[in-house]
């Protein structure tokens, strides 16, 4: 579960860093329509694939959120550069 959290914020961050950088570069709009349809759009395609296969634990797990933070932005902020390379 903590690897869909950590994809998950991950394309968060990359679409919106690749978004406002593509929008500060080329000095253009998005309307708020695309806006949305990429959001579902995005979310649609991994919902489809998504299957929790995670074992059930005894006791509760932590979830060491400061490290699954740090991994989604390094991950989100490397995808976003990809994007443009």
């Amino acid at each position: 579960m903590k690897a869909y959290i950590q994809y998950r914020i991950a394309l968060c961050l990359h679409l919106e860093i690749y978004l406002v950088t593509s929008m500060i570069i080329l000095n253009e709009t998005i309307s708020a329509d695309l806006i949305v349809f990429i959001a579902l759009f995005a979310d649609l395609a991994t919902v489809a694939i998504a299957y929790d296969n995670a074992h059930s634990e005894q006791r509760p797990v932590e979830w060491q959120l400061p490290k699954i933070w740090v991994i989604s932005v390094i991950l989100g902020i490397e995808l976003a550069i990809a994007t443009w390379i």
